[in-house]
């Protein structure tokens, strides 16, 4: 699916992870997700997911061409303008007041807060990121389990 806005939730039937449109039925209270991959065969597949695991897509796609997440975690090479690596990094994708910004992962601890832009997710010779997780990620939160926030 191609549009505008993307989504992404897990599934309230077995837990995985779903693309598509976003649609919230205010009758049930039932939130879903709808799947158009499959108009190519047998139309769009309707899926009930865990509200609280709704992502928004940001467009941005991360150097495997990963499509990038509200929620997702990147881990990052910063390079200096003479190339040579800066940093390395683990940041999570925040929506915040209409924009997407990159924010520290509550677990290391750095302070440094960058929106997120087209310069910084796509280009590859500039910020070498990709999507290793996502907070809603069961293994994500076994890890982070005893930390401090």
């Amino acid at each position: 699916m191609k549009g505008k806005y993307r989504f992404k939730a897990r599934t309230k039937e077995d837990g995985r992870w779903v693309h598509g449109g976003y649609t919230h039925d205010a009758q049930t209270d039932r939130h879903y997700i709808i799947n158009s991959d499959g108009f190519k065969n047998n139309g769009a597949k309707l899926f009930e997911v865990i509200p609280e695991t709704l992502c928004m897509g940001t467009g941005l796609y991360d150097v495997n061409s990963v499509e990038v997440y509200e929620n997702d975690v990147l881990h990052g090479i910063a390079l200096g303008t003479n190339g040579r690596e800066l940093e390395r990094y683990l940041k999570l994708v925040d929506l915040r007041d209409g924009t997407f910004y990159v924010l520290p992962d509550p677990y290391v601890g750095n302070n440094i807060r960058d929106f997120l832009s087209p310069t910084q997710a796509d280009a590859k010779d500039k910020a070498k990121c990709s999507v290793v997780a996502n907070i809603h990620d069961e293994d994500y939160k076994e890890s982070k389990k005893g930390a401090i926030l």
